[in-house]
Formats: C-alpha cells, sequence, structure tokens
C-alpha cells in the first residue's frame, strides 16, 4: 500500500497508468489490486480504471493522488 503512495509521489501532479511491476519488490496481482482497492476507498488515490484480464498484469489507468493522499506517509 505504501509503495503505491510512494510511487505516485513521485509522479505528482501526473497522472498516470500503473501496473504491479512499477513497484519494488516482488508485489503480487493480488496484493496489488487489494491495495488500490482499499487506498480508492480510504479516499487517498483516485483511477480512470482498473484493468484486469485484459494484460499480463492488471493495470491503474490514470492514476492519481488525492489531497488526502498527498498528505499520507509513503
Amino acid at each position: 500500500m505504501s509503495a503505491i503512495v510512494a510511487f505516485l509521489h513521485g509522479s505528482w501532479p501526473k497522472a498516470i497508468d500503473m501496473t504491479p511491476s512499477d513497484l519494488p519488490g516482488s508485489v503480487t496481482d493480488r496484493m496489488f489490486l487489494e491495495a488500490a482497492l482499499m487506498l480508492q476507498d480510504e479516499g487517498a488515490i483516485m483511477y480512470e480504471a482498473m484493468l484486469v484480464g485484459v494484460s499480463p498484469r492488471p493495470c491503474l489507468r490514470d492514476t492519481i493522488l488525492t489531497r488526502k493522499g498527498q498528505l499520507w506517509k509513503a
């Protein structure tokens, strides 16, 4: 979860596409999806679409930190 926030802090203020491969370590697809859903539910990130099953790895399209997410410590 903090890896997603840290990654998005690095791209602020641009919205970016991201996959589990963008994060450090061995992040599984399931871990990535669970963290993304939790962060969205908490209001820390927004994304245009979550693509699952259309490419080898899941992808969040146009992902960006919200104001609340900007205040989170990565």
